[in-house]
């Protein structure tokens, strides 16, 4: 038996809204003003990416469009995960601790 429930569209960005406010009061999004990254090693990019992870937790990082090279910097790195706006679900935002969201990224949602 399928027992998935199917939720309106509605309440889908109600909820990812709401998560998303909360990591905000609690001081977990941080804007980035710039998302040119030119990180062709994954060591460089963790050097980066230690910026802003708190005491080794999860990284999610919200950029409009992400380069291959950068996503091959990442890809190694279990704790950080690389989306686009249009691709950012409300389990992401739950299961990550910190969010990094660029300026130009913002400016897509709604």
């Amino acid at each position: 038996k399928n027992f998935s429930k199917k939720i309106n569209n509605k309440m889908t960005q109600k909820a990812l809204w709401v998560a998303l406010s909360s990591k905000f009061k609690a001081d977990k999004i941080k804007i980035l003003e710039d998302d040119n990254f030119n990180f062709k090693k994954t060591k460089d990019f963790k050097i980066f990416s230690e910026k802003f992870l708190n005491s080794g937790k999860s990284l999610l990082m919200v950029l409009t469009k992400p380069s291959t090279d950068l996503l091959r910097a990442s890809a190694n790195l279990s704790k950080i995960k690389i989306v686009s706006p249009s691709q950012l679900s409300l389990l992401d935002v739950l299961s990550f601790d910190s969010i990094v969201i660029a300026s130009e990224a913002l400016k897509s949602f709604k």
